[in-house]
């Protein structure tokens, strides 16, 4: 998921956390509250450009690359939903990182779901945006459907425009004047550095472990849920669904927006989040 230019970000910082050599990017006063953002399939931190600096004013913004994405190392695993959440778990230990807000889009809401759900004493907050299994009704093979051309390219390693650009408007954004020359490079860049990961992501979200809808009302932690109203990736419907499962949680939908509010409407969303923040706990 490819986001628009902003503000740069810095040189990513490596810490290692599983293992693994970890990516991210930490911007703000150290002793602010933190909050960590966590991207989609075959995406990056930068998907979170147009969120980090404004945030970084009154918090700690920290946004990592998931296993087998970006610029943390690519190792031979099952990335599973379960895996991807170790991986997070790890590395807010490895950054002594408590009372964290962790925001998660798509499949990386799916991961901060999880992470909420076994590790509930490193959060104090939890957003879930546009996330993966958190509807009622499991993804089937047919609901992945407009994944399925970028992710036979990316086996192949061949990327072709027109096919990037079909996904980016099926998939991805409501509209079309999102889907830029800029956001097409940006798309065939990460998904090549994740190509390993995201083939089998791909799978593994039909996994039991990526349905998270089940077990939702185990989650204590105070929760924003945002979705745009016309993601074609996840419906809507399944913010409702995750609405009423999760006590005490808030929906807010951005109207005429699609599956990463956070890039199509930044100003709006980073003024949900901040108003988020400073609500007491």
């Amino acid at each position: 998921m490819p986001a628009p230019p902003s503000q740069p970000l810095g040189a990513p910082r490596v810490v290692h956390a599983l293992g693994l050599a970890t990516a991210y990017v930490d911007l703000g006063p150290s002793e602010a509250p933190p909050v960590v953002f966590i991207h989609g399939y075959g995406a990056s931190h930068l998907s979170w450009r147009e969120n980090l600096v404004p945030l970084s004013r009154r918090y700690r913004a920290i946004a990592l690359d998931l296993a087998g994405h970006g610029g943390t190392a690519k190792p031979l695993a099952s990335y599973t939903v379960t895996y991807y959440a170790r991986h997070v778990a790890a590395f807010l230990e490895a950054l002594d990182l408590e009372q964290v807000t962790l925001v998660g889009v798509s499949l990386g809401g799916a991961i901060a779901g999880t992470v909420a759900l076994r590790w509930p004493e490193r959060l104090a907050r939890l957003v879930l945006v546009d996330a993966a299994g958190v509807g009622r009704k499991k993804q089937s093979w047919a609901s992945r459907r407009r994944f399925v051309p970028a992710l036979f390219w990316q086996v192949l390693g061949r990327p072709r425009r027109p096919v990037i650009r079909r996904f980016l408007e099926e998939a991805i954004f409501a509209s079309p004047a999102r889907v830029t020359e800029e956001a097409i490079d940006e798309t065939i860049s990460a998904h090549r550095q994740s190509r390993l990961a995201a083939l089998f992501t791909g799978v593994t979200l039909m996994f039991p472990d990526a349905h998270l809808y089940p077990r939702l009302p185990q989650i204590q932690l105070p929760t924003l849920i945002v979705w745009g109203s016309e993601d074609r990736t996840f419906p809507v419907s399944d913010g409702y669904d995750a609405a009423r499962q999760i006590p005490g949680a808030r929906l807010e939908v951005l109207e005429g927006v699609g599956h990463v509010p956070m890039q199509e409407a930044p100003e709006a969303f980073n003024a949900l989040l901040e108003a988020f923040l400073q609500e007491p706990v």
